[in-house]
Order: C-alpha cells, then sequence, then structure tokens
C-alpha cells in the first residue's frame, strides 16, 4: 500500500497498490455489507481492472475504504446494470461504487472526509469531473448535508436490496461548497487544508 496522508492522531489514508492489498479492502466490503444486508452478489469483484481502491486505517487497523471505478471501455459505469437507460458518462467521470466504514469507526464525519479528500485529489489529478453513485433517501440527505452537490439523474430503483437513486455531482462545485464551509468551521478548514495541499505533503 502507498500512504497518501496521515493525521496526528494516527488516522492514515493508503493507495491500495497490491492484489493483497486490493483483498482485504474487499472483504471489509463484503463483510459491511452482509451486515447490512445489501445483496451486492458479485458488484464488489466485479470491476478490478478498471477500479482503485483508497483504505483508512486507524491505528493501524483497516477501518473502511473506498472503491472508485472509471467508464468501461464500452463507456458504461456499474450504475448502468439498474439504470441502463442513463446516458453514458464523459470520459472524465468515475463511479463511487462503495465507500464503507466498519460499524466501530462510523460517526465521525472526519474520517469520513479524510478518504473522500484524498479521492476527490485523485480525480483532480486524472482529470476526473464529475463522480456518479447510488444513494439512499437517508444517504442523499447526508451527503448533501455533507455539502455535496448531489443531482439526482434517474427514477429509484432497487440496488443491492434497497430502494436507490442514481445521482452525480461536479468535483469543483463540491471543492468550492469546501471552502465556502472552511471560512466559518474548523472541520472544513482541515478538510481544505488536506485537499488542496502540495502535491508530495503527506
Amino acid at each position: 500500500m502507498e500512504s497518501l496522508y496521515k493525521t496526528n492522531d494516527n488516522s492514515e489514508v493508503c493507495s491500495a497498490v497490491t492484489l493483497a492489498d486490493t483483498e482485504a479492502l474487499i472483504r471489509l466490503f463484503e463483510q459491511v455489507a452482509a451486515e447490512e444486508g445489501w445483496s451486492a452478489g458479485g458488484q464488489l469483484r466485479a470491476f478490478l481492472q478498471n477500479a482503485v481502491y483508497f483504505s483508512l486505517y486507524v491505528g493501524g487497523t483497516l477501518a473502511g475504504g473506498l472503491q472508485l471505478v472509471r467508464p468501461s471501455t464500452s463507456g458504461k459505469l456499474p450504475g448502468h446494470a439498474v439504470w441502463p437507460e442513463l446516458p453514458d458518462p464523459d470520459p472524465q467521470s468515475a463511479h463511487i461504487v462503495i465507500l464503507a466504514l466498519k460499524r466501530e469507526y462510523r460517526g465521525c464525519p472526519e474520517r469520513f472526509w479524510l478518504l473522500c479528500a484524498e479521492m476527490w485529489r485523485y480525480c483532480f489529478r486524472q482529470r476526473i469531473t464529475h463522480l456518479y453513485l447510488e444513494v439512499t433517501p437517508a444517504t442523499l440527505k447526508v451527503y448533501r448535508r455533507l455539502g455535496w452537490p448531489l443531482e439526482v439523474i434517474g427514477e429509484p430503483r432497487v440496488h443491492w436490496g434497497e430502494d436507490c437513486v442514481p445521482a452525480r455531482f461536479d468535483l469543483c462545485a463540491a471543492a468550492g461548497e469546501v471552502v465556502r464551509r472552511a471560512e466559518s468551521s474548523p472541520l472544513y478548514r482541515r478538510i481544505a487544508a488536506q485537499l488542496f495541499r502540495a502535491s508530495g505533503q503527506g
């Protein structure tokens, strides 16, 4: 694994660079899916060739992670399996297939943002401008409350055993919202400092 960012409280975001790193994270995703009753089937392993993985460690323990998938050679994203009528995304897009933390590490927005900021930095370097994901009505409200400018782009359907809608957002608009909130929020000032730090700084 490649360390991307460390905090003073012993949290660390890493990029999964070996098969062992990836397998450990997928097993965590499968564990969380089983606990939450998600029927992901083989979806967590279906996009390995187009996927990038980010892992969150707390005190040296794998606490969660994120799987980001680029469009296939045919221009499709994972969400097209459920919403085939959606238009193909532009090549500068990616899909957040899963973002999950073990139960004991949830409830801390800063840990959520540690993962997201490093994923966003990757997207900026790769010139990815839009991110897609599926959200339940509850998680849609949570993400919007956190400042993600999500646009619902399809009708509700069952996805992984839950009623979800497909959504997307513009990364530049989302980064602008982080900057706006940083004017009055210590948490968002830390997020902005992480997100906009100079390349090569951990």
